[in-house]
């Protein structure tokens, strides 16, 4: 992520992380929340993966994007997010235990299940 101007994760604070439910049908929206905070003046990307249950059982993580920013030093954004966990073509889901991951900068900063 260095290549591409990206700082260390350690530049941005994440705080309030929420998820609106622990527990989601097929067909339904999971949304979560959080806010960051730059510590010093660093360009950001934020991206959040979310671990599907496949057929077998076993987890697969699909990585999402959420934004890429410039933060001033002390400046907070506050973001809401909405994930459809409804069947597509190109995506079936399987009951079980799925996992939310918030990736700033490449690196994971929160696990929620």
């Amino acid at each position: 992520m260095t290549i591409f101007g990206f700082a260390d994760a350690d530049y941005v604070d994440v705080d309030a992380f929420t998820l609106d439910a622990t527990s989601i049908s097929i067909g339904g929206n999971m949304v979560f929340s959080f806010k960051i905070e730059a510590k010093k003046a660093t360009k950001v990307r934020l991206e959040y993966g979310i671990d599907y249950v496949k057929a077998n059982g076993k987890r697969n993580r699909k990585i999402f994007q959420i934004s890429e920013l410039s933060l001033k030093k002390n400046e907070t954004k506050t973001y809401t997010k909405k994930h459809s966990f409804a069947n597509l073509s190109t995506r079936k889901h399987y009951t079980g235990i799925h996992s939310v991951t918030l990736i700033v900068n490449g690196g994971a900063v929160y696990a929620g299940f």
